[in-house]
Order: structure tokens, then C-alpha cells, then sequence
């Protein structure tokens, strides 16, 4: 805007500008090298297009402007120290940030303390020299340390990271790029790992093997057992070392293990030392002189004492010997009743039999015996040991040294006469030994075709009969014969002793389903009990059919052929029931009949009015009386306890307790 004198005037628009000064921010790096030849990054603020820049009185070159905020350029050589940095426009405003930038020496190492660490890393080293920044990186050959601690200008820390076994050049980088190397200043070495101490204890007088498991072990590694030198080392692999223990007092010690290398490992208190004692037998399992041992025993434990230590190299399959001697026979009074006597597995009768088994060192004083085969019943079993099994000090068991013990009886559930497969015959045993108690066996599942310890019974052939271990033979025993079906014992395994040629077949043909008692009156009841029973059976319904036929065709048989000697009523089957139930009972003369039945309080639930019934056997479905769980209104009753009674135009009464369930 320009006036005259005269009044005359003149403007130009946007002619001038005022411009404000620039300022400075930030500078990235901070320090850099005395050669100069550092990038540097300046952030600011109206930065303009032809700026210059100074850092310490020198004008820096190749200068690039980003943006009004962004200006780069490189550093000059300059001498050591801390400089300021000036921007000014081309305007000549200026922007000054002392002691902005700091010209420094590359830096120096003079020592690395340790100079040698395991190859697989880890180790710790401390680095001393000079002019190290923060943030400064440290490489091992190749590889950059696993973490970086600078500590000061005169120390950083590092770990190492993996490395090739040798001697490797060690690297320092600052963050201005600025390096020094340290040529072969850190080795490498195989150290040694243990992985386990097998076993970790052994007698005072040494010569324990013990077996070494680990990683890194070389040709020519040394063993100490608290600074005393091993008897013997030998390498198995790089994986195992297997040592001789030197004699030491009783207490734990360190083990020591150091490679040809140098590398070393110690274990402290890796292996402790006891007292020599005798050798000797000092318990097992079953127990010396046990009665009743079940035969499907699987494996027989051997123990000689915590403080004990046996020789690796004289455990083996023939250390001892298990053998088998059968028990006396039994009384005649016993051969006569027990119908279902059958010989033994191998078909022997007399003799040992040497059983076959695996031998096996559990820890250091435990042998375990396991078994391939069965126990037989009621054998007499004897284990002894052979002379060439010692413990770590070459002691050997006394000659007498053995152990005792007897079998109980295995049952098949279902094979009640124990003739190797369960058919209709088993039925047979049941009604012959109906009623006889005995020792319960431990409750298993009866469903599960496998052998199951028993204690015999004082006649042998009703602990097998016993079909459902609940120590009483009844209608219950029905039940495991139903379940196992058709199931036969598995193949006898081969003994190792002399056996008759003619052994028994191990699966024998089949017996015909036709098999029928005499049709006596007695066990009709035993029979509609069975059949309750197997109405209770809620396992496949083909195999509880057969068994159903054929006790329904003697029940038949015995009705059709008989008449009552007295009236009586029988117990209902299905019971428990749900919702209905037959209710047998029989007639020895003609009489008018009813079924009352009340509930515990003496309460009339409902009248059975069967009107008159010659003399007879009423038990099947057709002729027993039905009650459909109702009350004299037609109504569902509850559950609970019923009791029902039989009454006759003769004076008979008789009741019984049936159970209704929901």
C-alpha cells in the first residue's frame, strides 16, 4: 500500500510475508562418529525449503527437507565432544539446540569374563572397555546375544546364545554403527547335562553300577563321586555313561561330571551312600505261607530291603524258579459230593509245574515276577532262587532261601460244573446243591467272563456253583449263566514241564439242550424261582430264552406226573414286579380258593376269587393267580410292601411278603 502526496495510492495484495522463526524438537541419533558420515533426522517446526544446518560451527551436507516439521542431513567429521545444531531459514531466522549431538570414539573391549560357556547358551558374560551406549548390540560368531544389559559406558552383560563347539570372535555395534570385535575372545564347549542317576544309592563299600542318563557326553569324560575319581567309566553313547561307585562313608555326595573338553556338570547330593548288609529275603507279595491266593495273581513281588542293591548283570529270567505243587485230594465224603470234580488245566494230577514269567528289577532291591500264565487252583506254589543271583557286593541269598504259598479256587462265573464252558447243564448243579452257604467271594461284576479268586467251600464243587459270589446258592446263580452264555474258558497256556499226551480238549462239544431231571415235585419251586429270577434278567433276551424253555418243560413234566402231597402257597414271581405279578401255589385236595392281599396295615387291598380247584400243581402263567397291581376300584396301588395270602375251603392259610416297585 503505497500514497502520493497528491492523495494518489497503490496496493499490492499479499505482497510480504513474516514469517515465524523455526524450532527444533527432536534429533535421532544423539551421537554419532568422529569421521562423520552419521544420518541424522531433526524434527522441528517451519522448516523451510533452502534451510542450512551447522552442528558444531560446520556445515553439515547433504541436507534433505521432508516437510516443514522434517529435515535430514549427514554429519561432518568433527572432533570428539558434545556440539550444539543451528537451523536457519533463508530468511535468516534460526533455530539453535545446544549441546544437541555428541561426536564420539568408537568404543573399545578389553575383556570378557568367562571366556568359555556351554554350547547350548545360557551363560552369562560381563563385557569391560569403553565408549559402549545404551542399546548397543552384542553378536557371538554370527548370532546375536540372547539379551543385552548395558550397564555403563565401561560394561554391558549379555547372554550367550547357541553356538558351534570353539572359539568364536565376539561383537560390539553402538547404535551410531560405530563397532569393535574381539576376535576368538569366547569358546564354546560340550557341557555335560544329567538327566537321571540310575540308581542313586548304593553301599559304602562302592561297586555300584549306576548308569548315567543325560546329553553331551564325550569320549573320554571323567566321573567323580565326591572328588574320589569313579572305579570304572565307560561311554555307552552320548546319551548314557555307566560308572563303577569308589568306596565312600554313608551320606549323600556330589557327583561330578566333566567332558574331555572341559565342560563339566555337577549333580550335589547326587548319590548317597548306605551300609552293607546281608543279603537276605525280607518280605514279598503274596506273603510267605499265604492261604487263598487269588489265581488271577498277575505278577509275584520280591523284596530284599530298602538298604539293598542287586547286580544288574545277575537279574535275569532264570534268577528264580515258581513252581506249582497241587494239593492232596480231598476227603471221600468230599469226592462223593463234589459231582463236578474235574482235573487241572494241563490234565495232571500229580507233579510240579514250572511257571513261566518275566523278571524284572524294580528299583534297586525288588524283583518282580510276572506271570504268563494262570495260577491253577489250589496249588501249593514254591519260588526259590537260583545261586547266581547276588547283590553289588557279590553276596548271595542263604541256600534255604524261599518262598510259600496256596491258591484259593477261580471261578467262571456262570460254569458252575466246572466242565470249561457255561450250558444248559450248569442249571443241573444249582438244584443238587440248592440252599448250601458258604464264603462270599469279593463282588465283581459277573457279567465279565474272567476268572475270579474264591476261597473254596468246605465241599470244593459249591464254591463254583456259588455262580454269583453272594455266598448262598439260589435262584440268583441262574443269573451269571444267563449273562455268560455259551462262553467258554480261553485256551490253557503251556506249562513248561512234562504233561500227559492225552491232555482234555479245551473247548469240549457241546451238550444237547435235552437234558431233563426226574420230574420231582420238590424242586418245582426251585424252578419258578429260577424263572423269577431270570424275569428279573434284563441282559440279552437270546440268552435267557433256552433257560427259560427248558425249566418251563421240566416244571410241566413234574406237574403233569405228580400230584401235591400238601397245600402250600409259593413265592410270586416276578418279585420285585412292576405292575403285575402270578402268584403259584398247590392243592392236595379239592377246596374253594382265594388270594387276599393288604397292604401293612392290615388293609384289604384286593380278593383274588379263584373259586373251586381240584387237587394240583397252579404255578405256570395259565394257572397261578394274577394280580395286575390294582386295588378293588381298578386303581394303580402304590409301591411298597404287599402282603398276600392263600386261603381254602379246607382251613389252609398261608402268606407271604411281595415287593411292587415303580
Amino acid at each position: 500500500w503505497v500514497a502520493n502526496p497528491d492523495g494518489q495510492t497503490v496496493k499490492l495484495a499479499e505482497a510480504y510475508t513474516y514469517q515465524p522463526a523455526p524450532s527444533l524438537v527432536e534429533v535421532k541419533p544423539r551421537a554419532g562418529a568422529l569421521a562423520g558420515g552419521t544420518a541424522v533426522t531433526v524434527s522441528g517446526n517451519d522448516l523451510l525449503p533452502g534451510l542450512t544446518v551447522a552442528i558444531g560451527g560446520i556445515q553439515a551436507t547433504e541436507i534433505e527437507i521432508t516437510s516443514a516439521t522434517e529435515v535430514k542431513f549427514t554429519s561432518p567429521a568433527a572432533e570428539a565432544g558434545l556440539v550444539g545444531l543451528i537451523l536457519t531459514n533463508p530468511d535468516g531466522q534460526s533455530a539453535t539446540l545446544a549441546q544437541a549431538y555428541t561426536y564420539q570414539p568408537a568404543p573399545s573391549l578389553t575383556s570378557v569374563t568367562p571366556q568359555r560357556g556351554a554350547s547350548r547358551g545360557g551363560t552369562v558374560i560381563v563385557l569391560n572397555g569403553t565408549g559402549f551406549f545404551d542399546g548397543a548390540q552384542v553378536t557371538f560368531g554370527q548370532t546375536k546375544a540372547g539379551s543385552i544389559k548395558w550397564v555403563s559406558e565401561t560394561e554391558l552383560r549379555a547372554d550367550t546364545p547357541i553356538g558351534e563347539k570353539g572359539a568364536v570372535d565376539i561383537t560390539v555395534t553402538n547404535p551410531d554403527g560405530q563397532v569393535v570385535k574381539l576376535a576368538q575372545a569366547f569358546t564354546y564347549y560340550s557341557s555335560p547335562i544329567i538327566d537321571s542317576i540310575i540308581p542313586n544309592r548304593g553301599r559304602t563299600i562302592g561297586g555300584s553300577r549306576v548308569q548315567l542318563e543325560g546329553e553331551d557326553f564325550l569320549p573320554g569324560v571323567k566321573v567323580s563321586v565326591d572328588q574320589t575319581s569313579a572305579t570304572t567309566v565307560e561311554v555307552i553313547s552320548e546319551n548314557e555313561i555307566q560308572i563303577v561307585t569308589p568306596p565312600q562313608a554313608k551320606g549323600s555326595v556330589d557327583l561330578l561330571v566333566t567332558n574331555s573338553d572341559g565342560g563339566a556338570v555337577k549333580v550335589a547330593d547326587g548319590f548317597t551312600y548306605f551300609q552293607d548288609t546281608a543279603f537276605a529275603l525280607t518280605g514279598s507279595r503274596p506273603a510267605d505261607e499265604a492261604k487263598h491266593v487269588p489265581v488271577n495273581l498277575t505278577e509275584i513281588r520280591l523284596e530284599f530291603g530298602p538298604e539293598e542293591e542287586l547286580g544288574l548283570e545277575t537279574v535275569n529270567v532264570d534268577s528264580l524258579e515258581v513252581k506249582g505243587q497241587l494239593k492232596p485230594p480231598q476227603s471221600a465224603e468230599e469226592e462223593m459230593l463234589d459231582s463236578t470234580t474235574v482235573e487241572d488245566d494241563e490234565g495232571r494230577v500229580e507233579g510240579r509245574r514250572r511257571y513261566k514269567g518275566q523278571v524284572r528289577l524294580e528299583g534297586t532291591s525288588t524283583l518282580v515276577f510276572q506271570l504268563e500264565q494262570p495260577l491253577a487252583e489250589e496249588e501249593q506254589i514254591r519260588i526259590t532262587f537260583a545261586a547266581t543271583l547276588q547283590d553289588i557286593a557279590g553276596n548271595r541269598l542263604p541256600a534255604d532261601t524261599a518262598v510259600s504259598f496256596t491258591t484259593g479256587l477261580g471261578v467262571w462265573p456262570g460254569d458252575t460244573n466246572h466242565d470249561r464252558r457255561v450250558t444248559i447243564l450248569d442249571i443241573l448243579p444249582i438244584i443238587q446243591h440248592w440252599g448250601r452257604q458258604g464264603a462270599a467271594r469279593q463282588a465283581v461284576d459277573q457279567t465279565s467272563w474272567a476268572v475270579q479268586p474264591a476261597v473254596s467251600w468246605p465241599v470244593r464243587a459249591r464254591t463254583y456253583v456259588d455262580a454269583n459270589g453272594d455266598g448262598i446258592i439260589d435262584e440268583g446263580d441262574v443269573i451269571p449263566i444267563a449273562q455268560n452264555w455259551r462262553q467258554q474258558w480261553p485256551s490253557s497256556p503251556t506249562s513248561t514241564v512234562d504233561q500227559p499226551a492225552d491232555q482234555p480238549s479245551d473247548q469240549p462239544a457241546a451238550p444237547p439242550l435235552q437234558v431233563d431231571l426226574s420230574p420231582e415235585a420238590e424242586h418245582l419251586e426251585i424252578y419258578y424261582r429260577m424263572l423269577g429270577a431270570l424275569e428279573r434278567f434284563s441282559g440279552q433276551s437270546e440268552n435267557r430264552q433256552p433257560l427259560r424253555t427248558w425249566l418251563e418243560k421240566q416244571i410241566l413234566m413234574a406237574t403233569q406226573q405228580s400230584l401235591p402231597s400238601e397245600t402250600r402257597l409259593w413265592t410270586n414271581y416276578p418279585n420285585p414286579f412292576n405292575p403285575e405279578t402270578w402268584i403259584p401255589y398247590q392243592l392236595a385236595e379239592v377246596a374253594e380258593v382265594e388270594i387276599r392281599i393288604f397292604n401293612l396295615h392290615g388293609e384289604l387291598v384286593r380278593q383274588l376269587d379263584l373259586r373251586q380247584k381240584t387237587a394240583a400243581y397252579y404255578v405256570d402263567r395259565t394257572q397261578a393267580a394274577y394280580w395286575d397291581g390294582k386295588n378293588q376300584l381298578g386303581e394303580p396301588v402304590s409301591a411298597g410292601v404287599y402282603l398276600y395270602q392263600l386261603s381254602t375251603s379246607r382251613g389252609h392259610r398261608q402268606t407271604h411278603r411281595m415287593v411292587l416297585i415303580k
